[in-house]
């Protein structure tokens, strides 16, 4: 029992969250008031301890987030890493204009970049899910073996706001359909 290839998951990994990665939200930062003025320095810490040194140089509708962080490996070494991310800007109605970071590795504009690895990307490339994309429901399911047996009854049952033939549809008529 347990053995390899035993589970249901047939080799597959689940995808990693958002939330369990380091995350450097230009949001943030402005609130913050991080994000003011070209040639701005600082350092931003999460709270499990890391950090990331920061330079930012503002020019027109462009500018770079400079990076400046260690990652620590299995021996206790620890590796310095520089990176920078560009940083676009779009204009907005009403004379106003919003900051995008632009993923290192594919150019999307986006607000979030995660630390992957050693190095910082967007949620797309580093494969990340919401941690309401890795919650699986079972009523879903229910309802929808539900609906290939009986299309028809459920359908009816529901539209007519009727809820004996709802609850009937959902639990006797579903058990002895074996949905149960």
């Amino acid at each position: 029992m347990g053995g390899y290839g035993s589970d249901r998951w047939g080799g597959h990994q689940r995808r990693a969250c958002i939330t369990e990665r380091l995350a450097l939200d230009l949001r943030a930062l402005r609130r913050a008031g991080l994000f003011e003025h070209a040639g701005e320095r600082g350092r931003f810490k999460w709270s499990s301890g890391h950090a990331v040194a920061w330079a930012l140089d503002l020019g027109g509708d462009t500018g770079a987030l400079r990076l400046s962080y260690g990652l620590q490996h299995e021996g206790g070494k620890v590796e310095r890493q520089r990176e920078t991310v560009r940083l676009e800007r779009q204009a907005i109605a009403h004379h106003g204009y919003r900051w995008y970071l632009c993923c290192p590795r594919c150019e999307r504009r986006c607000k979030v970049v995660y630390l992957i690895g050693a190095r910082w990307m967007c949620r797309v490339c580093g494969r990340l899910a919401y941690p309401s994309q890795l919650y699986h429901d079972k009523t879903r399911d229910k309802w929808r073996r539900m609906w290939e047996a009986d299309p028809e009854g459920l359908l009816l049952a529901l539209l007519a706001g009727n809820a004996d033939a709802a609850r009937y549809v959902l639990t006797e008529h579903g058990q002895e359909r074996g949905y149960g």
